[in-house]
Order: C-alpha cells, then sequence, then structure tokens
C-alpha cells in the first residue's frame, strides 16, 4: 500500500526527541555555512570536521549531526528539504515555523503532541506533567519515568522555540506569527498529504500556524506574489499548485504514484 510522502515513521522508532529537541539554533547554523545544493556529505563535513556548530568534541558533532539529519533530511534530492530550504532563505521571520512543520513530519513523539498544544488557548499554561501526560497516552508503557520526564521537557522546549509556547519554567501558550513563506510550506506538506483546494487550509499543517482560514488565504496570495505558489480562486472554489517550489530532477525520487508528483492545478469545491 503507498503512504503519502509525508507519512511519519512508524510507532516504535527512536525519536529524536527523547534526546534532543528542536535544535533551531544548530539548524540556523548549519543552513548559514552550507549552500542549499549541497550534498549530504557537505553538511556532515561542515558539521564534523568544521566544527560549524561549535560542538566541544566529536562524539558530540556526530551525535548532533545525526539528529539533524533525522529531523530535516539536509539532502536536496528529498521531497521536502529544497522547499524547506529556499523558503528558509526567503524569510528569516518563518525560521521557527519551517523547522516545527518539517519536524514535526519527521518526528513522531513530536507529532503526538501537537494536538495537545493546538487545543491551548492563548495565555493557558502547561507544564512538563502534562506534556508526560500525552506522551504516555499515546505511547503507553515504553518509557521509564526519567526518559519521559527528559523527553516531555525536550518537546516542550521545541514548541517553545518555535513560538507556539513561551516561558522557561512555567510555559504559556502563545500564537504563532504566520509568513507568507511559512504559510506557503504547510500548504505544500498538506498537498503532498493529498489535500487540495480550500482544503489546505484545514490539515494539521496549516493549523499549527494559527490563523483562520481566511488568514491563511490572505498569506495565500501574497506566498503567490513571491513565486511560492500559484494562486487561483473564485468564490469557494480554489486552485493551489506549488511548482514553484519543487525541482525539476525532484520528481525523479517520488514514486510515480506519489500526489507529490501530480502538480496540475486541482479545483475543490466547497
Amino acid at each position: 500500500m503507498q503512504t503519502s510522502p509525508i507519512t511519519p515513521l512508524p510507532l516504535g522508532f527512536e525519536s529524536t526527541h527523547s534526546s534532543r529537541t528542536l535544535m533551531l539554533l544548530e539548524l540556523a547554523l548549519l543552513f548559514e555555512a552550507v549552500p542549499p545544493d549541497a550534498s549530504p556529505e557537505r553538511y556532515f563535513e561542515a558539521v564534523l570536521h568544521h566544527n560549524v556548530l561549535h560542538k566541544p568534541t566529536t562524539p558530540t558533532r556526530s551525535k548532533t549531526f545525526k539528529y539533524l539529519r533525522e529531523l530535516y533530511g539536509l539532502d536536496p534530492t528529498s521531497i521536502l528539504f529544497p522547499p524547506l530550504r529556499r523558503l528558509w532563505a526567503s524569510d528569516s521571520a518563518a525560521h521557527p515555523a519551517l523547522a516545527l512543520l518539517t519536524a514535526v513530519v519527521s518526528d513522531t513523539l513530536l507529532r503526538s503532541s501537537a494536538e495537545f498544544v493546538l487545543s491551548l488557548e492563548p495565555g493557558a499554561s502547561v507544564t512538563t506533567s502534562d506534556f508526560c501526560q500525552v506522551i504516555a497516552s499515546a505511547f503507553p508503557q515504553r518509557f521509564g519515568a526519567g526518559t519521559l520526564t527528559s523527553t516531555a521537557q525536550n518537546i516542550a522546549s521545541s514548541w517553545t522555540q518555535s513560538g507556539h509556547l513561551r516561558g522557561k519554567t512555567r510555559k504559556i501558550r502563545s500564537q504563532v506569527k504566520a509568513t507568507p513563506a511559512s504559510v506557503a510550506f504547510a500548504l505544500y506538506l498538506g498537498y503532498l498529504e493529498g489535500a487540495r483546494g480550500l482544503m489546505l487550509y484545514e490539515t494539521l499543517w496549516a493549523r499549527l500556524l494559527d490563523q483562520t482560514p481566511a488568514e491563511l488565504d490572505v498569506y495565500s496570495r501574497a506566498a503567490a506574489q513571491q513565486g511560492w505558489l500559484e494562486y487561483r480562486r473564485i468564490g469557494d472554489v480554489a486552485e493551489l499548485s506549488f511548482g514553484g517550489l519543487t525541482l525539476p530532477t525532484l520528481s525523479q525520487n517520488i514514486h510515480p504514484s506519489s500526489p507529490a508528483t501530480s502538480l496540475e492545478r486541482t479545483h475543490v469545491t466547497r
């Protein structure tokens, strides 16, 4: 059975968030040091041999690279990485959201906490214990008490780095600041998952940006002006496509039946 190109790994794999967070700072340093079209080997060399992440030991550098690779791919032939890098270079304000969206795709533990975070009203407080309960419910009897607590702390830190939470000891739900670049990427993820037209504004990826469908529509038009997507709308019929975010060679690496290989305009009526 062919799965969605952005289906996360099966439950039970060793999640990055059991050891690390979103690593937003490290990702920014790496992207600053390595050009967008670089091979995975170039990223490895930058981290291990040139120490662009300023890690004190070789084992630490190696582990950091491993975790970054797990979360973000670091591969220009993958389906997500070229759009991520293009949008990253275009809008620094979108960096937290772009990192979060990509990590939610790749990390099952982080993704398991998404609906809980989205359910919180702005201003609501959240504790490590709350995240422990969310993780324990999603992965019953999978973590010991110590690992569960450290994992919950890592996940809470990632949601803080993305802007969904604020504060150190006491976390408070805050509203994410969307940008045309982050909206373009969220809609692209929804497109890969099979959503079309106005339904793109209702996917998990779109909801992670804390915007109403009307607000997302405004950002979509702005993203279209940047060439990141193609947008047309008449009433409740919308067509969005994402040829501006893909590379000509990318289709060679995608299964022919994958929805990501089809970039023709698609009408969806609501």
